[in-house]
């Protein structure tokens, strides 16, 4: 089962809704498009989080437009719901005439937010199963950058063996043994294009370097495999150890405008051993609710329209690297 959904449909990026029965001019006042789910979600998490009042900022809103149910993450039985509106993000806690429900696809496309992948990266491993993260290239940024700076975290980069040479292959072992040594998670990043880790780079003259191990849950386990990997310098007391909150999670950032994988980036990552056994884990962060207007589409309400279509990412040759004490603002 995937935490953030699976079998989306690549480069489907609008979903209809039903039609209007009567077509109605909106108001001057509102946006000419409706907003994302992101920014409805993000919306919702401000209110159960004190930052939001609850209030509706134009009585027509009551009218025209739809408001979307959110409900309280983690909560239990007494869960908390709020509604917002997809024109002005106004909240309301009762349900208003016009609500609806998000669909399972938009929230399967959606995702978690950023903040909640390290607790589901640990549960699913708790499961003795290797996760494996997908989302924007902005989100993907925030994760990497939590991964190098958190103490509890290690990182590393697979992109630096598309030349599979010696000093790459090297660099490679002393993070997995790091991460090993010292019982931290490792993030093992997927570089776009993936390299031929299955035909190339986890092969048996490269098992004391980067073993095929490493793509499953207790793969590294062995002490004989340990002893091909530690140096004398990483052992401890003579002893390979391995620490217990070890753990590894895939991270792969998603090579369209929309949320979601091209068929041509599926094909790559079979490449990846053990693809099939892992749990995929869809998620979105702040940045994915804030499209740039070059990037809205002209229209505004139709018949049959997009409620909650997903913004159009920025290309990625036009993404500006954003530093890393921004990224990790979203886990504060």
């Amino acid at each position: 089962m995937s935490v953030g959904g699976r079998g989306i449909n690549p480069g489907s990026t609008v979903w209809r809704c039903e039609a209007a029965a009567v077509e109605e001019e909106l108001p001057n006042t509102w946006p000419g498009q409706p907003h994302s789910s992101e920014a409805l979600q993000e919306k919702a998490r401000a209110f159960f989080a004190g930052e939001e009042p609850e209030q509706v900022t134009d009585d027509s809103a009551l009218k025209q437009g739809k408001w979307y149910r959110f409900q309280e993450e983690g909560g239990s039985d007494t869960i908390r719901s709020v509604f917002v509106h997809n024109y002005t993000l106004s909240v309301k806690a009762d349900p208003p005439p016009n609500s609806v429900e998000l669909t399972k696809q938009q929230k399967q496309t959606l995702g978690i937010h950023v903040k909640e992948v390290p607790a589901a990266l640990r549960q699913i491993y708790d499961k003795k199963i290797i996760p494996i993260v997908y989302g924007s290239e902005d989100a993907c940024d925030v994760i990497r950058n939590f991964a190098i700076y958190e103490e509890r975290h290690h990182f590393l980069d697979t992109s630096k063996l598309k030349r599979v040479t010696a000093p790459a292959l090297e660099e490679c072992r002393q993070a997995i043994v790091c991460a090993m040594r010292y019982g931290k998670m490792l993030c093992l990043n997927i570089g776009d294009p993936v390299c031929e880790l299955q035909e190339k780079i986890c092969v048996s003259k490269n098992r004391g370097s980067f073993p095929a191990g490493l793509f499953q849950h207790g793969g590294l386990d062995s002490e004989l495999l340990r002893e091909k990997m530690y140096q004398v310098e990483d052992k401890d007391g003579g002893q390979c150890v391995m620490r217990d909150g070890f753990g590894v999670f895939l991270l792969a950032a998603y090579d369209g405008s929309s949320l979601a994988m091209s068929s041509a980036r599926n094909d790559e990552l079979r490449r990846i051993p053990g693809l099939d056994q892992m749990e995929e884990v869809r998620m979105h962060c702040d940045e994915d609710c804030r499209p740039s207007e070059a990037a809205r589409p002209p229209w505004r309400h139709q018949g049959i329209h997009a409620d909650l279509r997903p913004p159009r990412r920025f290309q990625r040759a036009g993404c500006k690297k954003r530093r890393f004490d921004v990224s990790l603002k979203q886990f504060e």
